[in-house]
């Protein structure tokens, strides 16, 4: 395999590994708030992004997410599973893009300091 094809691999996997836990956890937001609290988020895009918003702490405009925050925080649940997000997250960040930076350091030859 090629370089340019394998760093472009080793580049997808890190997009991959930054934003792939936080679609899946966005779904599980989706499904809890439809099916326990009856409530729904709207697309997607918006449950990947209120995942987002509580990993990062992004700021909150919309009147919308601020309600589905307070939810998160109020209900216990929720709170466990957004812990569980955040140590999962971290975690998944740490081993994995450490390890895809240094595949791809070897493939680039770049000398470590």
């Amino acid at each position: 395999m090629n370089k340019i094809k394998f760093v472009s691999i080793l580049f997808s996997a890190m997009l991959l590994t930054l934003v792939g836990p936080s679609m899946v956890f966005g779904f599980g937001y989706d499904l809890f708030f439809k099916s326990v609290l009856d409530i729904e988020i709207g697309s997607k895009f918006e449950s990947f992004y209120l995942s987002l918003m509580l990993t990062n702490t992004l700021p909150v405009s919309d009147a919308g997410y601020s309600k589905l925050i307070s939810l998160v925080n109020r209900n216990t649940t929720l709170s466990y599973f957004h812990t569980f997000q955040l140590f999962f997250t971290k975690l998944v960040d740490g081993i994995l893009l450490v390890a895809i930076f240094n595949l791809l350091s070897g493939v680039l030859k770049i000398t470590r300091v």
